[in-house]
């Protein structure tokens, strides 16, 4: 562990109280929802938002093999984990994915009947056909909410070698 300033530490603690003001008290079944996902080299991450406002994050870690993984992948990993993660909000309602990745966008896209070879794809394509989604293309610049999270590693770590890795994806 390293010191932490009192500047430092008080910004963090105004940032939580940002955060918990931005966001929804309570979850309206009658809402809408959007789930927003990104990956990056180490993580992947969510955020579930109705209104145009978070009520729910996710991120986890890539561990091992994971993060051997193309970049295509980790993101429809993340799409798929997030989706997993909030199934009892999302089963039986109609909500919108954004993504990133214009190629993930094709390849989930319930409009688009070509074949995908890669297997690991077709099965998670298949998991999200019991789901009635529509799923936009944003650009990464646009994505900030889960960009945030999917790159907090690099807050997290002294090695500015993978934080520069992190700032160049």
């Amino acid at each position: 562990m390293f010191p932490i300033s009192d500047e430092a530490n008080e910004t963090f603690e105004k940032l939580k109280k940002e955060i918990e003001n931005s966001v929804v008290v309570a979850i309206d079944e009658s809402l809408p929802f959007q789930v927003e996902t990104d990956a990056s080299e180490f993580e992947i991450a969510g955020t579930l938002n109705q209104a145009g406002r978070p009520v729910a994050f996710f991120s986890r870690t890539l561990q091992g093999s994971e993060r051997r993984h193309a970049s295509v992948e980790k993101e429809a990993q993340a799409i798929i984990e997030a989706v997993r993660h909030w199934r009892h909000y999302l089963t039986g309602k109609h909500f919108v994915l954004v993504t990133d990745q214009k190629s993930v966008k094709y390849m989930f896209d319930t409009n688009h009947k070509g074949k995908i070879k890669n297997e690991k794809i077709m099965r998670w394509r298949m998991e999200l056909s019991c789901y009635v989604f529509d799923i936009i293309y944003r650009p990464g610049k646009e994505n900030i909410p889960p960009d945030t999270l999917s790159r907090s590693i690099c807050s997290a770590t002294m090695d500015m070698i993978v934080c520069m890795n992190c700032i160049m994806l």
